[in-house]
Order: structure tokens, then C-alpha cells, then sequence
């Protein structure tokens, strides 16, 4: 029935041919509930529901993202009152406008995973998040979840499948919203990398909710000659620095560097040299040359 809910005919009934009918005395069931009983009913031509009403006669296509397919399903549909007569699947090209609506109607609420599948536009909203709370006169465009959906949506024109926006690039996607004064801040003062004493540039990792300092991991090696901790956002805010052991792992974690040299560094050399006596570790760490050293962390 127009409204969704099923109706059967009574064995009783006269009326037996014809896909339409018209309920004259529908019934709730024994004690509620289910599909109506109908009793009295008279069958309906489709051609006379079109002829004598035409201002509830409706043919259009519907376009609706179907998870399981990964992309839009488009279907033409023909409808009394609301009420699906007749309906055919058609393909997106029949409506292609439609589709792009439909696609987009489905990603905007999921905007943000979205965008956090894709390595390199998590990584840009993180720096534009972190940079808009600890420098907000740096003029970054909020990454809201509005932004988002809005940038998505655009991306949906021409588009009826998720790979096919993915294929646009996400992260230059966003990028898009950004003017030029905006992006020499991100990467001024949020950058993807920071160049180390030993000449690597070292991808920073930015929280994703923005909230506290991005993180630096480097080799301490690597760092040997600097004196004090870098800083991000216009020198508001130092970098947290996890400085590693040869494996790779972090041997003590600090956001005051000079600190860690004058009070830590004696230590942690005393037991880092007994276990990588192959590696320098020199009395004066803030004299001796750096060591470049290749594999993870580095940024290209």
C-alpha cells in the first residue's frame, strides 16, 4: 500500500486479476499487527491512474549508492501517490547528475574516514588541524567535518563510484580550498618534515585530533651538534622528540632537548654503547659530528 505496508486479499475475494487493486475495507489482522486483510477490493488499470491523475503520477530516476556494489545504482521509477509501480534498473548514465548526488549524499557523513584512508590527506588534515589550534592568525581554512563534505561533494562530479574519486587525489583535493598565503603558513609553520643535523629530512607525525605537539622520530645520532629542541608554529610549540636507538626504538622520549643532553644523555650512552659498541657515542654529544644514517623515518 501507498505508505509501505503489505496488504492480502481474502480467499473470500472477487477480485483476482490485475497486478493494482483498490482496498475498499482493509482490516488489521487477529490481534495486530502484519499485513492488512482486504475482503472488498476493485482491480485498477495502471493506464487510468495516469489519465485521471495525473498530479500523483510520477516518472523519475532514482540513483541510491549501494555499499555491497561500491558505487551508484540508478533505476527509473514510476510511482502513484508514492507508491512504486514499475521500476528498472537504467544505469547511472541515464541521470548522471542524479548519480553525482547520490554518491555525494552517501560520502558526506562519512567524510572524514574517508579522507583518513588515504595516508597522505589524514596526514594534511592532522598538520591543518594542529596548526589551526596552536596558531589560529595563521589563517588555515578549518578541515571541519562541513569542510570535508563539501570538498567531497565537489570531488562526486562526474563520478559514480568511490575509486573514481579516490583517483582525483585526496590530498591535493584539499589542497584546493587552500590560498596560496595559506599554504606557505601549513608549510612554514606545520611542515611535513624537518631537516635534522645529519641532513635527513624526518617526516613529522601530527596528532590526529590536534591536540598536542607533533612527534619527531630520529636516530640520536642524527641529532648530535643541536642544542635545542625545534619548534613548529612560529616557535610556539616544541616538537616532541623520540630520540631512538640504532633498532629503531625509542630510548627516551622529550620535548627539552638541552635538558636531555646535560642531565640524560651520560646515561643512556653508557648503556647504548654496551649493546651497539659498533655506533658513535661520543662524551660530547653537543661537538661531535652528526651520523647520517638511511631507513625509516626519513621523509621523501
Amino acid at each position: 500500500m501507498v505508505g509501505g505496508r503489505g496488504v492480502v486479499l481474502e480467499p473470500g475475494s472477487t477480485t483476482r486479476q490485475g497486478r493494482l487493486f483498490l482496498s475498499l475495507d482493509p482490516r488489521d489482522p487477529p490481534g495486530g499487527g502484519g499485513e492488512a486483510r482486504v475482503g472488498l477490493a476493485s482491480a485498477i488499470d495502471e493506464a487510468w491512474l495516469a489519465e485521471d491523475f495525473p498530479h500523483l503520477w510520477r516518472e523519475a530516476f532514482v540513483s541510491v549508492f549501494d555499499p555491497d556494489r561500491d558505487r551508484v545504482v540508478t533505476s527509473k521509477q514510476t510511482t502513484f501517490a508514492g507508491l512504486v509501480i514499475r521500476e528498472g534498473i537504467a544505469g547511472p548514465q541515464a541521470d548522471p547528475q542524479g548519480a553525482s548526488r547520490a554518491l555525494a549524499e552517501y560520502l558526506r557523513p562519512r567524510a572524514e574516514a574517508f579522507f583518513r584512508e588515504d595516508k597522505g590527506a589524514s596526514a594534511l588534515i592532522s598538520r591543518v588541524r594542529f596548526l589551526a589550534r596552536a596558531m589560529p592568525d595563521a589563517g588555515v581554512p578549518a578541515l571541519d567535518a562541513e569542510a570535508l563534505g563539501d570538498s567531497l561533494a565537489a570531488a562526486c562530479e562526474g563520478s559514480t563510484t568511490l575509486p573514481q574519486v579516490r583517483a582525483k587525489g585526496l590530498k591535493n583535493l584539499l589542497l584546493g580550498a587552500f590560498q596560496w598565503p595559506a599554504r606557505q603558513a601549513l608549510e612554514t609553520h606545520a611542515p611535513e618534515a624537518l631537516e635534522v643535523p645529519s641532513g635527513n629530512r624526518i617526516r613529522l607525525e601530527y596528532p590526529e585530533d590536534g591536540e598536542g605537539p607533533p612527534v619527531l622520530a630520529v636516530r640520536l645520532q642524527e641529532l648530535f651538534g643541536l642544542t635545542e629542541t625545534p619548534r613548529v608554529a612560529g616557535g610556539r610549540v616544541p616538537v616532541r622528540l623520540h630520540l631512538l636507538a640504532p633498532n629503531y626504538r625509542p630510548t627516551q622520549i622529550t620535548d627539552d632537548l638541552a635538558s636531555f643532553w646535560a642531565n640524560t644523555y651520560a646515561e643512556v650512552r653508557k648503556e647504548l654503547r654496551a649493546r651497539y659498541p659498533k655506533h658513535p657515542w661520543p662524551d660530547d654529544p653537543l661537538t661531535a659530528p652528526p651520523k647520517s644514517v638511511g631507513g625509516r623515518g626519513r621523509h621523501s
